[in-house]
């Protein structure tokens, strides 16, 4: 099995391009499979200086290449970096808006083991007429939330549901923002999220909920 080592990196804001397959795979990984000195620095697996140079790579590549593919892209930032077993490198990046995440707006840009880029998968949304401010307060999300869980009305849970903190995200299907929230209870979890004040219940032990479009 491939043994994947995953780098968390600090928030980065660029831009990035649509979906473009760009090349095949580097012969260069052939080298370095084969034990050769030659050429460019390989990608090391669990090397931070490594995962820095895809990082750098990644974002130098959607800068120079296509600086105005995604002009109705608001902002993205650096979420993580990995580097595989075989010296390949994966950038994820996360659309934002306002500031706050689009939810399911993401991108993953391929690298080889020389840190040449091989793809960029764009699953953005280019939607952008979504407002960035919740309609329902923070407390408002959380006390819909607690209400909609069966049994959380207990100060037990109240307590512990309340003390969480809510989180905004765009959600440009929906035409709103709204806030996402956990609420559980034993062998019951739900995760309710509020641009309106309607919500679906679990109907499972483990349910995601969502707002209605």
């Amino acid at each position: 099995m491939c043994r994947m080592s995953q780098i968390h990196t600090p928030p980065t804001t660029t831009v990035i391009m649509n979906r473009v397959r760009l090349a095949s795979l580097s012969p260069s990984l052939l080298a370095a499979a084969t034990g050769c000195a030659d050429g460019p620095e390989l990608l090391l697996v669990d090397d931070p200086a490594s995962a820095a140079r895809a990082r750098a790579a990644a974002l130098d590549h959607v800068h120079r290449v296509a600086p105005t593919a995604s002009g109705d892209v608001d902002v993205v930032v650096v979420r993580s970096v990995f580097v595989d077993d075989f010296g390949g490198a994966h950038v994820r990046l996360q659309q934002t808006e306002g500031g706050a995440p689009v939810l399911g707006g993401e991108a993953i840009v391929r690298l080889d083991g020389t840190g040449a880029i091989v793809e960029v998968q764009d699953r953005l949304a280019h939607d952008r007429d979504v407002p960035a401010r919740p309609t329902v307060s923070r407390q408002g999300a959380v006390d819909l939330a607690v209400g909609e869980v069966d049994g959380a009305d207990t100060p037990s849970t109240r307590a512990s549901t309340s003390s969480s903190t809510a989180s905004a995200t765009a959600r440009p299907s929906c035409g709103a923002c709204r806030w996402s929230r956990w609420a559980s209870r034993p062998s019951r979890r739900c995760r309710l999220s509020s641009s309106t004040r309607k919500t679906a219940r679990a109907t499972y032990a483990t349910t995601t909920c969502s707002t209605s479009p």
